[in-house]
């Protein structure tokens, strides 16, 4: 099985109308020229009816949120941000 790392993103923080999918299974996370980005490990022989993709948003430090917890992240003005996978509807 062939793997290879991609790069997502921007992702969009919790209160936009629009999530980012993420192929496969995400390995990092960090701030680049602004915008927050996620790097997945994906098949890319899978064929895309059973490939996993998930719903990513970003949350700041204290704010309550539903889904699943990936990475923290640290951007360049020093504020802290939760990547989480968004498992229910969005509102």
């Amino acid at each position: 099985m062939s793997q290879v790392v991609y790069k997502y993103g921007p992702i969009p923080n919790y209160t936009e109308k629009y999530v980012a999918w993420v192929e496969g299974n995400p390995v990092h996370a960090e701030q680049v020229n602004g915008g927050i980005f996620v790097w997945a490990i994906v098949n890319p022989d899978m064929d895309a009816d059973f490939k996993i993709r998930r719903r990513m948003v970003y949350y700041p430090t204290g704010r309550e949120f539903s889904g699943v917890y990936w990475f923290t992240v640290v951007d360049d003005d020093g504020f802290v941000w939760h990547v989480v996978e968004k498992t229910e509807n969005l509102e």
